[in-house]
């Protein structure tokens, strides 16, 4: 999620009759969407069926978190704010997509008709669109925004392997006008790559490329800049499940140890990561399941709090399973 106005874009594309995305950014109040941005890599790679996307060796910079609220003044639409205050950007949901009808930032508020679009949910290999809007508030203007999902194939970031993942390039163009004693024009051109999977609700992947040009006296607000991130975990809301399965599990945490209880498969490789509220890794093992309850001695010590336990089964695609916990 990104912090200034020219950089919150949005991406969209026609529903395939035959969509291998189905839930892109379909998120509710409550989630927790937990980001690492991180060093931008060299070039976002090749478009096409069958691509290999390696971002592995990318170095991690600061752990970033959405939070997502109900939006009480619009019964049904979110707002996606960067702390855990309903204090951000509200998000019009209606049956097939997310849209941005309005960001606040230093220079004052910006109202987008009919709206950003933040996510179609579904969209398959090849889908475009070009959507075009207007801009009110404090600065006046219009623009369009891109879509094109290029390419399909395996991604990798340093959360894992992802083999069935679809690429998304979106283009941001748009000319505002602010008076501010003088009249200062603000010419944008984003390009952003956005990677997903169906497993997932939030992209595993982005990499964006702004490119601001002010004049007058909003020249400072000009910017060629660029910046990754990658999905560490969704900790969604109110539930301490949530898996391909939905089964049911649970867990114990104390100041040394973590015992499980959870439908594995006997003797299935896994990988357990406990990540604290604020997304941080604090423990991570790998195991063979040898029944349902599992032990671990945890060997450090923990701070009281809420804890998010993700449970992954090795050579697997499915959705983890996630344990919400409590350690007093």
């Amino acid at each position: 999620m990104r912090k200034c106005y020219f950089t919150f874009l949005a991406f969209a594309f026609p529903i395939a009759a035959m969509a291998q995305i189905t839930n892109a950014e379909n998120y509710l109040p409550g989630d927790e969407i937990h980001n690492m941005s991180c060093s931008v890599p060299a070039s976002a790679g090749g478009s096409g069926t069958g691509q290999n996307w390696d971002f592995s060796a990318v170095v991690d910079s600061t752990q970033v978190t959405t939070y997502v609220f109900a939006d009480s003044a619009n019964p049904g639409d979110i707002i996606l704010a960067p702390a855990p205050t309903p204090v951000g950007n509200p998000v019009h949901k209606t049956s097939t997509q997310n849209l941005t009808t309005s960001i606040n930032v230093a220079i004052g508020t910006i109202d987008y008709t009919p709206g950003l679009l933040l996510a179609e949910r579904s969209f398959n290999f090849g889908s475009t669109d070009n959507v075009a809007f207007t801009v009110s508030g404090l600065p006046t203007g219009s623009g369009s925004v891109s879509f094109n999902c290029d390419g399909s194939g395996s991604l990798t970031t340093p959360a894992g392997t992802f083999p069935n993942a679809y690429r998304v390039r979106m283009v941001h163009d748009e000319v505002d006008s602010v008076v501010l004693f003088t009249t200062s024009t603000i010419n944008t051109h984003n390009i952003s790559y956005v990677w997903y999977d169906d497993a997932h609700v939030a992209p595993l992947f982005r990499i964006d490329s702004n490119n601001v040009a002010a004049d007058g006296s909003l020249a400072a607000f000009s910017d060629t800049s660029a910046s990754a991130e990658y999905l560490q975990a969704v900790f969604p809301a109110a539930v301490n499940t949530v898996a391909a399965t939905q089964s049911v599990a649970s867990a114990h945490l104390n100041s040394s140890s973590l015992s499980i209880n959870a439908s594995l498969q006997n003797g299935a490789p896994y990988e357990l990561v406990l990540f604290n509220v604020s997304g941080q890794k604090v423990y991570t093992t790998s195991f063979v399941a040898s029944s349902s309850s599992q032990h671990f001695n945890i060997n450090t010590t923990l701070a009281a709090g809420t804890y998010f336990v993700n449970i992954y089964k090795k050579n697997s695609h499915g959705a983890p399973i996630i344990i919400k916990t409590t350690k007093e």
